[in-house]
């Protein structure tokens, strides 16, 4: 029958691939302790990985080794080479990342700062890289929207600009007061200040809206995770002002918010029983968040009977 025929040729692989385990586990299982407490097993570990190029795989290998025979000079010996093997290999890799960045090959040094985070995960040159290469993305994005922007706007006003009041051209240069602003991160405040200035200007201008309206939800992030919570609430209140009434980004905010409300009706839950004060907090600003939430109208109600 089918059902069999399947049912051997799924045992007999099953057969074929556990007598095909790597030469190091088979090593492993043997003794009574299973072989994992002899150093040697480790060791051979770590030099079939080290011959494989997995350098972090071995110095973990290694390292088990040390703990099991902490007095071994060779494995010592073996963990210092291997060491200095990851060191040459990860400046490199940085150099060549570097180089390639200074081509405009980003693609490229993106890949090899990964690989030298994979050899050396807390690689601080590699990590800085890596940061710098996502902050000159995030420029060149919203450079990228700003002039799609400008260039829709500009094709939607073309035969109405005469009846606003405003040229393309004063319109050009609020954009552009927007796009340096955005260029820099660290400048929030900025930002904020010229897209305030310029809807004032231009309250038809949805995109612009939206932009605040994302702006402040980054900001009241920020806020909910450093828990100044009532910074979060002005932060959204912010967000939904700049939309104008848009239903489907209300909606949006209105699910952040609720978000906001569950997980600090959790908070409250995990320290109702040592702390009922603070959980009454975390409730209290709950409810403020998501003013229909029953379950969080009805703790706070529990508590303060208690």
């Amino acid at each position: 029958m089918k059902v069999t025929a399947f049912l051997i040729a799924s045992f007999s692989a099953t057969v074929i691939l556990l007598g095909s385990g790597c030469a190091v586990d088979s090593k492993r299982v043997k003794g009574s302790s299973g072989g994992y407490g002899d150093p040697k097993t480790w060791v051979a570990a770590a030099e079939a990985h080290e011959k494989q190029g997995d350098f972090q795989g071995a110095l973990f290998e290694y390292r088990v080794a040390r703990t099991l025979a902490k007095q071994d000079s060779e494995i010592k010996q073996s963990i210092k080479h291997l060491e200095s093997q990851i060191s040459k290999r990860t400046k490199k890799l940085i150099a060549q990342g570097n180089k390639a960045v200074r081509q405009g090959k980003i693609s490229k040094a993106r890949r090899l700062y990964l690989e030298t985070l994979g050899l050396e995960p807390i690689n601080k040159d590699a990590l800085e890289a890596m940061r710098r290469l996502d902050e000159k993305s995030s420029r060149r994005s919203m450079q990228r929207k700003v002039a799609i922007s400008q260039r829709n706007y500009k094709s939607r006003r073309k035969k109405a600009k005469a009846n606003n009041g405003y040229g393309d051209e004063t319109y050009t240069y609020s954009r552009q007061a927007i796009l340096q602003a955005g260029n820099r991160p660290a400048d929030i405040d900025g930002l904020i200040k010229e897209l305030e200035k310029h809807i004032t200007k231009y309250p038809n201008d949805l995109e612009m809206r939206s932009l605040l309206s994302k702006t402040r939800m980054g900001q009241a992030e920020k806020s909910f995770q450093a828990e100044n919570y009532s910074d979060t609430l002005n932060y959204l209140e912010q967000a939904e002002s700049a939309v104008n009434g848009d239903k489907k980004k209300l909606q949006t905010i209105t699910k952040i918010r609720k978000e906001y409300g569950k997980g600090l009706y959790i908070k409250g839950l995990r320290s109702s029983r040592s702390e009922p004060k603070q959980a009454l907090k975390y409730w209290e600003y709950a409810l403020k968040f998501n003013p229909n939430d029953k379950k969080t109208r009805l703790r706070i109600q529990k508590i303060n009977t208690m």
